[in-house]
This record gives structure tokens, sequence and C-alpha cells, in this order.
């Protein structure tokens, strides 16, 4: 089920096992990430999830010292805002410039999932799409981000459409499928890695200030690291405890990045690795990431299996 609040611009993805919620920021049009768990009610209003701090630098806006991006969880980070941490989308314009700044235009609901062309991807029962629509603030290009939540399933899939409506040609240097911004929990996380003949092997450890990474630049997702990575409860276990899962539909070049700062959120990002990338989005074309699935389990790494 989709829960839309016209009025707040607020966002509620949700069934019997997962919430997910967002909003378009007043003023600043940005998405800003509210929460990702277990399921909980539908209310009026989601202003006791949004978390803010007072700071004199780093703003947005004037005189408004709760409005610097590096202290709010995001949907779409980019590159050339005040926010500092990896972006998940990064453009360079004809003029040669990379500042990017993507603002809320609209949304719409789509009935169940439809099929990709050309890539892989997911498919269920009961499924409903959600597809946010932004404008970018210093060009014509347009972004819409899909998220698709199923009946049944604690999963959520995203990806992101690059579209250029000009004549102009665009170079894309960094396009995610999906960014995500949790509060800290002390977590672990985990990754399969390996090599001939002992494949996915399990790694967990916990996570530290700053960025780790798994990554593929084999022009496969190979045998060495799989497009999947997990964050969990440190005392997670195959049957119980908090999971986060991640998994990116694409066999290619891929990057898994988990950027935890020290305000204590944790950025995770999926999509083709930006080594080595770059397209050209030329005049009335659009640019399709990879599906990724997205999981929450309360039950261990067994409940985020089944998902």
């Amino acid at each position: 089920m989709i829960i839309v609040n016209p009025e707040r611009k607020e966002f509620h993805l949700k069934n019997k096992k997962i919430s997910y919620i967002f909003r378009v920021m007043e003023e600043l049009l940005t998405l800003e990430q509210l929460y990702y768990g277990s399921s909980i009610p539908e209310y009026d209003q989601y202003d006791f999830l949004i978390e803010r701090e007072i700071r004199p630098a780093n703003n947005q806006l004037e005189k408004n010292y709760t409005t610097s991006l590096e202290h709010i969880k995001q949907e779409l980070g980019v590159y050339g805002t005040t926010d500092f941490r990896y972006p998940m989308l990064r453009v360079r314009y004809h003029q040669g410039d990379r500042i990017s700044q993507f603002t809320y235009e609209g949304y719409r609901i789509q009935s169940g999932k439809k099929a990709l062309v050309g890539l892989p991807g997911s498919f269920g029962k009961d499924g409903e799409t959600l597809v946010i629509t932004l404008k970018d603030q210093y060009s014509p290009l347009k972004v819409e981000l899909y998220y698709t939540i199923f009946g049944e399933e604690a999963a959520i899939t995203r990806q992101m459409k690059v579209i250029n409506p000009s004549e102009e040609t665009y170079e894309i240097l960094d396009c995610l499928s999906f960014n995500l911004d949790l509060p800290n929990q002390h977590y672990d996380w985990v990754h399969l890695d390996g090599a001939w003949a002992r494949e996915t092997q399990i790694s967990r450890g916990p996570l530290t200030y700053g960025v780790q990474s798994v990554s593929s630049t084999r022009g496969a997702s190979s045998h060495i690291h799989n497009p999947f990575v997990a964050v969990c409860e440190p005392n997670a276990t195959e049957q119980q405890g908090v999971v986060y899962g991640f998994s990116l539909i694409y066999s290619g070049n891929f990057l898994a990045r988990l950027e935890l700062d020290t305000y204590d959120v944790l950025r995770i990002q999926m999509g083709i690795n930006p080594f080595e990338f770059s397209w050209r989005l030329t005049g009335k074309s659009e640019f399709l990431t990879p599906e990724a699935v997205l999981v929450f389990s309360e039950e261990g790494f067994n409940g985020m299996s089944q998902s």
C-alpha cells in the first residue's frame, strides 16, 4: 500500500511487515528520508520522525540554521550542495561544471510493477509503484525515482531514471540505484567474497566511521565480491535480530558503499560502479539504472533470506 498526504507531501510505503517513509522538505523541496523499518501505523503527519540540528554553517537557506543537508537524511544525494557525503548522482554539464540540485516536481502511482526493458528485474504479487519526479535547478534534466512495494514481502525495490528532455548532451559520471540514510545503531556489516572454488564466503565486522565498500571492476559482478551487503545489529543471528539486506540485480561492474559520518548517520548506496563509467546522455534520451532490492528483517538473516 502507498499512502500519500498531498498537502504535506509525505509518502508512506507500507504493508504488514515494513514501512518506508519520506517527505518533501518545505522551501528546499528536497526529499528527506524519515523511516525504514518494521511496519508502523498510518498517521496524519510524521513530524515526530523529523530530526534536526542547529548548525551555524553550511545551511542551504539564509538565517535558517536547520537546513544543512550534511545533517539531513536524504533520498537523492547529489554533488554541489551542503551535503558533503558521496553522491548518488553526478553529472557533467556541457559548460563543464558538475553542480546539481534536484527538487520535487510531482508523483504518480502505478499499479503493479512494469517489466524492465533490457534489464533484469524483480516481480511479485499485489505490487504498487511510486514514481517521484524531480527537476534540476541548473539544467533541463529530470530524475524519476522508482519505489515498488509488494503486498506480502518485507522488500522494496528501487531504481532511478535520468531524463534529458533538451537537445543538449550531458555526461553522467555517477548514477547509482539508490541512496538510503539510516540512524547509526552500531551495526555490523556483512558481504560475500571469495575466489575460484570458494565463492560466497561470509565476511562480517563492525561498521566504523568513514567509508567502507565492496565492488567489482572486472566487467562482471564476479565471485570476488557479490553485489550484496547487509547491515545488522551486533547480536543478530540466523534467527533473531534486525537485519537490512541490499542486493543489486545486475551482473556488471558494481559498487556497494557504506558511509558512516561523524553525526551517526549511515549512508548506503549501490549501483553501477563509477570507476571508468561515463554515459553520454544525448538530447531526448533517458538512462535507467539497474534495480536494487532492499529488505528489512526482525528475524535475523533467515528472515532476510526468506524475503
